[in-house]
């Protein structure tokens, strides 16, 4: 659970571990969290979907501009990835090490992807 008063969080976070969900506390200005996945409230960016995270597809939330850094890095589970139109940016290795992804069909309006994607 990541608390109330936390206003940053870096590149790459919980990477290695293997958390199934992440809460946010209530009255977190700086970020929210959406069926156990972690976002940017400030930017409208997906901060970390959890590596244990159960299911096999997720659809990111319509609103969301970027892919952070290591975002989906190493998530076992995730066979599709579906991408609304609204994200314009995935940074570096956004989607890597997803060994069982099958399909992440990328938005028409992107315009940045970062290495290692």
């Amino acid at each position: 659970t990541i608390p109330a008063g936390v206003s940053e969080i870096g590149n790459s976070p919980f990477m290695g571990t293997d958390l199934e969900i992440i809460n946010v506390e209530e009255g977190n200005e700086s970020y929210y969290q959406e069926k156990g996945v972690l976002f940017d409230r400030k930017e409208n960016a997906l901060v970390c979907y959890p590596r244990k995270k159960a299911g096999s597809e997720y659809r990111i939330p319509d609103g969301i501009l970027r892919i952070n850094t290591r975002a989906f890095t190493g998530n076992q589970e995730l066979k599709e990835i579906i991408i609304p139109d609204s994200v314009m940016e995935i940074k570096e290795a956004g989607l890597s090490d997803c060994y069982n992804l099958k399909e992440a069909e990328l938005p028409r309006n992107i315009k940045t992807l970062g290495k290692n994607v």
